[in-house]
């Protein structure tokens, strides 16, 4: 069998890349066929994921004392500046799958154009 006789791989539907894209960030870059891309946003994501939860968990663990003790938590540099660093992480978490999701869809159309310019 040559290389023209083998079936083309059918190319997966935007809305299945756009849910792939919004529940895992990097997963519409490796359905698309841009695998360093997938792989990188993927291990971003799960660094920055991981980041937000020991983030919170610094938080809350000075705040979830105070109260086991009766005491009003007192909000002070231990609490603001895990605080400030969080929301900067947030963002960046954002920042990062909104950019994913783009470029999924960016890539697939420009894909669906080239495919229709060249039949």
């Amino acid at each position: 069998m040559s290389e023209t006789d083998q079936p083309k791989k059918a190319a997966t539907p935007l809305g299945a890349l756009v849910t792939l894209s919004v529940m895992f960030p990097g997963s519409g870059q490796l359905a698309n066929g841009q695998r360093a891309k997938g792989v990188v946003t993927i291990i971003v994501s799960a660094l920055l994921f991981v980041d937000i939860l020991v983030h919170t968990f610094i938080l809350a663990l000075p705040l979830a004392g105070a109260w086991m003790q009766d005491k009003p938590p007192v909000i002070d540099e231990h609490i603001t500046d895990p605080l400030k660093t969080l929301l900067i992480i947030i963002g960046a978490a954002f920042a990062i799958w909104l950019w994913a999701l783009v470029d999924t869809i960016v890539v697939y159309r420009r894909r669906e154009t080239e495919k229709g310019g060249a039949a």
